[in-house]
């Protein structure tokens, strides 16, 4: 089996990976691509035809006999989400947007503000109409955006570093 892929994905967002096959000779193989846990749903294709990949575990099988320059195209599907820390019945929680950490940079609003993200009745977030977490301090609704904590690691300012705060109580609308 002399079956080669090249992989190209919008890393570290991950909503899309592009897969190009090299192979000498005509080849049936399966493909197991491992599915992320933050992944609500994905669309996979190959040669531009959506296939039904099977699944197995958390893993998307696709069985074919690939080519040299077959294309497989995936795309993640996720939401905003709350993961709770440190532990699954904590006050706690962060907000991520697939498998990004989103946290308020000490650049974009005071980290050691009494923050509370904003929850629907159904315990779940409660996006502004931007779709991004909505943040309430004592005076209300905050201006304060959260974003990839990525972003401000990848390039740090290291005469003036920034904190992040990426943990913040819960206000549940009823």
């Amino acid at each position: 089996m002399g079956l080669r892929l090249t992989i190209e994905s919008d890393f570290p967002r991950l909503r899309q990976a592009v897969l190009t096959v090299d192979t000498s000779r005509p080849d049936p193989v399966e493909l197991r691509l491992r599915v992320p846990s933050w992944a609500e749903s994905i669309v996979v294709d190959v040669n531009g035809t959506t296939v039904p990949p099977r699944h197995e575990k958390n893993r998307l099988v696709i069985r074919r006999v690939w080519r040299a320059g077959d294309v497989v195209r995936v795309q993640f599907k996720s939401g905003l989400r709350l993961v709770r820390w440190p532990k699954a019945d904590s006050p706690l929680a962060a907000v991520f947007d697939g498998p990004l950490c989103l946290g308020l940079s000490s650049a974009d609003g005071d980290v050691d503000g009494g923050y509370k993200l904003l929850l629907g009745a159904d315990g779940r977030l409660l996006p502004g109409p931007d779709g991004r977490p909505q943040l309430v301090a004592s005076q209300g609704l905050a201006p304060a955006v959260l974003r990839p904590i990525a972003e401000e690691w990848q390039s740090p300012e290291l005469l003036n570093p920034r904190r992040i705060r990426v943990l913040f109580g819960m206000l549940l609308r009823r």
